[in-house]
């Protein structure tokens, strides 16, 4: 039991870390930042310490992520030498080739933008592939009466949760924000009729403790 709980906590780590690594790189605005995050990721990769037999699994996912650092190194390379040109064709005065450099900077944000939406989902999507999210457990409660009653939530699809309810994370769970809707009456009331329901890829459930 303790050796699973050690790993249900790597692989939360895991995840986490991932989705951290892949908002880095969608933020970056500069070349020097997107080597930098890649300096990070590839250090990440030899944590033996931090996640034991799991490492090779963590290795996987980071070099999942290199397709992301290229494409955004690439954007922000481009979008360099565009500005570079603006700045000759403005100093020459060429009115005509500034408006068309306008127009491809325009067209590549609007990609680098759509790109940091895709970095999320294909992360997502990766780790949801591996199977590595929360498990869900529905427990089984003797019938003795409870003492204490409490309601609480858990991830059971974050992918679901980023596309449906954004405003509830940072990237990972908000949970500030997901107990602040836990308190809501609707969500009170469904509790009260029913020990757990999913919505939103969250499940809301009732904590017994004896």
């Amino acid at each position: 039991m303790q050796k699973e709980a050690k790993e249900k906590s790597i692989r939360e780590g895991m995840t986490n870390n991932i989705l951290s690594f892949s908002t880095k790189i969608a933020e970056c605005k500069t070349d020097q930042e997107v080597v930098s995050v890649e300096k990070l990721v590839n250090l990440e990769k030899t944590r033996k310490e931090k996640y034991g037999d799991l490492l090779p699994e963590m290795e996987e996912l980071l070099t999942s992520l290199s397709p992301a650092i290229k494409s955004q190194k690439e954007a922000i390379r481009t979008l360099n030498k565009l500005s570079d040109q603006e700045t000759k064709a403005l100093e020459s005065g060429d009115d005509e080739q500034v408006l068309e450099i306008l127009d491809k900077k325009g067209s590549l944000e609007t990609q680098i933008q759509e790109n940091k939406i895709k970095v999320q989902e294909n992360t997502v999507n990766n780790i949801s592939n591996r199977g590595n999210t929360y498990s869900v457990v529905t427990p089984l409660y003797p019938t003795v009466k409870a003492k204490r009653t409490t309601y609480k939530y858990e991830v059971v699809d974050l992918g679901q949760v980023i596309k449906k309810t954004p405003e509830f994370t940072t990237t990972i769970i908000n949970n500030a924000k997901v107990d602040e809707f836990l308190k809501s009456a609707r969500i009170q009331k469904e509790l009260e009729d029913n020990d757990e329901f999913i919505e939103n890829g969250i499940r809301y459930f009732k904590e017994r403790k004896y």
